[in-house]
């Protein structure tokens, strides 16, 4: 008896029976084609998403140690809205650094933003972490004051990390971002201290973002000539000199007009 040469599909209709011949042995393929496509098309879009899924955990697990606040989370370049040619310029600098990182790494760059309250400083320094953090980087975000809070937590007898084991944490880690420099001006020790973790940062090439509402002038004072004198040889400083942005998010409100 012949074996047929054709097949049919209840979904896919008539389709050719292919014989595959491995030495001596033939074997012949009875399943309709169009469906083991379709199986192995499913299943690469079920493997796909299982990984993006994954990749998603990641990042969010990242998120949550970055400690990049809730507000944050969600910026990119793409979202950063600027209105002139030095907004722009902000955005460009910033993207060219997340962008260069692999550079950065090799030099200890460190990128100060310095600008008034609402300009847009945190938007693009956390753009540059959401976008490094997606990338495989470690990144962290804090302000000075949380900072200290957390070295001052490790002085306690029942702290689980000495000082000395967070500061080198903290050296290790690829980007850095400490916000509000200078809001609180701090003892003599969390000054030393900010400035040793600064300069160990830059000794092991590790990129440090510095935001401030300071101008260069009282950041001078705060940082010390020392450390602005190596900021000269690896720093670059963008300054934010516009109108805050949540000041014109009122206006357009109506909530700084005064009541009839």
């Amino acid at each position: 008896m012949t074996a047929p040469t054709t097949g049919t599909c209840d979904k896919h209709g008539p389709f050719a029976i292919k014989s595959i011949a491995i030495g001596e042995c033939v074997i012949r393929v009875t399943r309709c084609p169009s469906c083991s496509k379709e199986d192995a098309e499913r299943e690469a879009a079920e493997r796909a998403e299982k990984e993006r899924a994954e990749r998603q955990a990641k990042i969010e697990a990242r998120l949550e140690q970055a400690g990049i606040p809730a507000l944050f989370r969600d910026r990119s370049f793409l979202n950063y809205e600027y209105g002139d040619v030095a907004q722009a310029n902000a955005r460009a600098r910033f993207m060219s650094f997340a962008q260069n990182f692999e550079l950065h790494l090799k030099r200890g760059t460190v990128l100060v933003g310095i600008g008034k309250v609402g300009t847009g400083k945190s938007h693009l320094a956390c753009a540059c972490a959401n976008y490094l953090m997606a990338r495989g980087h470690t990144v962290y975000f804090t302000s000075t004051a949380r900072l200290f809070t957390k070295i001052r937590g490790t002085w306690s007898r029942s702290s689980e990390m000495t000082e000395e084991q967070m500061l080198r944490q903290f050296e290790q880690i690829d980007l850095m971002i400490l916000d509000e420099i200078g809001l609180q001006r701090g003892t003599e020790d969390e000054q030393r201290t900010l400035h040793e973790l600064l300069e160990a940062r830059r000794l092991a090439c590790k990129p440090t973002i510095l935001l401030t509402n300071l101008d260069h002038v009282e950041l001078a004072k705060y940082l010390g000539e020392r450390f602005i004198d190596r900021l000269k040889e690896s720093g670059v400083s963008v300054v934010f000199n516009w109108e805050s942005h949540r000041k014109q998010s009122r206006d357009v409100a109506g909530l700084d007009q005064e009541s009839a």
